[in-house]
């Protein structure tokens, strides 16, 4: 679901003459895929009526989808019963629409968690954190809002206060939520039942949400983060990574028999992937890890095919590599499916197909990573997943 997208994701990208040309499969129960209807689409169709927008970044949350564009304008469609596209109501929207509220602020990051959102505006004094949405578990961030739920965009404040402060990544789990800092400070809030926030209150137990943003205390300054749906994980400057959270299906890399959660950060061994770590990514209950030298590894739930390799029984707690797939440019997750681009270009999908969600025309889960049918002369600059939706941004044939 991704639940996540970086500040260089977005600004790495260079506008073309011509606007991009984004496709959209899977789930679209909601008008997620900006189609002007609620249809599921087994296989890649173009989004249209765009009226020369450029979008260089798409991603999704539970049933909405979240664009930025070269202007950096931030677009929404799909789910709203929370208000999660920021439109101040709580009606669906079937087509990408700009949101009033943010239209004169430069949106360089945004995220979707389930049933809410987080945006990151750059200004010159520092970047500013904006949330909306559900706030049933405190995962807007707010202190100050205390309802169930925001339909308008409202500023998370850091500690210390917001000035200053560069924001270099966010990103969200189900219902709660990570930033990192320029200076490796990692920060979390909402649903905290499963440790997934990464501290202890002063009795030694684990919030069950926090309202404000707190800092996790870890031994080393911090270069990337991630959410799944109960567990969090960064990425530190040496290379180690560190997890904590549930770990009902091996997500914390430790045998399920011996380890159900920990509420705490501990560290995952960083010889296991041969190089360092490019990127990672996460669903509801796997994550990838994208290697220097293009290599991926997957562990976690993969009953559906989501890990990319045969595994024994439901999960396998065990870093591998997907074995038949490398030289790999980028990587993203959907809640149980995921996409990657190739040193090619070429899009390939592979987990959970249901409503189409891999692009391959049918349902069925999809346990090899493989090209779709309908994509295999498009070459794509960017790939996006929602829980259940995906997005390609092609070049225009």
């Amino acid at each position: 679901m991704k639940m996540t997208t970086t500040k260089d994701s977005c600004a790495s990208k260079t506008p073309t003459d011509q606007p991009n040309k984004i496709l959209c499969w899977g789930a679209n129960s909601y008008g997620q895929l900006s189609q002007g209807n609620k249809d599921d689409q087994l296989e890649p169709i173009p989004i249209a009526d765009l009226q020369d927008t450029n979008i260089l970044y798409i991603t999704g949350g539970g049933g909405h989808s979240l664009a930025i564009t070269d202007e950096n304008k931030l677009l929404v469609c799909g789910s709203n019963s929370r208000g999660q596209l920021g439109l101040g109501h709580t009606e669906d929207v079937t087509v990408l629409t700009s949101l009033p509220e943010l239209h004169n602020k430069l949106i360089n990051q945004v995220v979707g968690g389930w049933d809410f959102t987080l945006a990151v505006a750059g200004q010159p004094q520092g970047d500013v954190l904006y949330s909306w949405g559900s706030n049933s578990f405190n995962q807007l961030g707010r202190s100050s809002h205390p309802n169930n739920f925001s339909p308008i965009p409202g500023i998370i404040s850091l500690p210390g206060g917001t000035k200053n402060v560069k924001i270099k990544h966010i990103t969200a789990g189900l219902r709660h939520c990570m930033v990192l800092t320029e200076q490796g400070c990692v920060f979390t809030w909402g649903h905290g039942k499963k440790g997934q926030l990464g501290y202890l209150l002063p009795d030694k137990s684990a919030p069950k949400s926090a309202q404000q943003p707190t800092k996790v205390e870890l031994p080393e300054p911090i270069i990337k983060i991630f959410c799944g749906s109960y567990y969090s994980g960064a990425v530190s400057e040496q290379g180690n990574l560190y997890v904590w959270g549930c770990n009902k299906y091996g997500q914390l890399a430790h045998d399920v028999t011996t380890l159900t959660s920990s509420s705490l950060p501990i560290q995952i061994s960083s010889h296991i992937f041969k190089t360092g770590i490019k990127q990672i990514t996460s669903g509801w209950t796997h994550i990838l890890v994208l290697t220097d030298d293009g290599n991926v590894y997957s562990w976690g739930r993969g009953d559906y095919g989501q890990l990319g390799r045969k595994i024994n029984g439901i999960c396998d707690f065990t870093p591998s590599r997907i074995e038949n797939i490398q030289q790999i440019k980028y990587i993203t997750c959907g809640s149980e499916h995921n996409l990657a681009i190739d040193s090619s270009g070429h899009l390939l999908s592979w987990g959970w197909n249901e409503h189409g969600i891999c692009g391959t025309g049918d349902e069925l889960n999809v346990y090899k990573p493989s090209v779709p049918n309908k994509l295999i002369d498009i070459n794509v600059r960017h790939i996006g997943c929602g829980a259940g939706h995906s997005f390609g941004v092609v070049e225009e044939t």
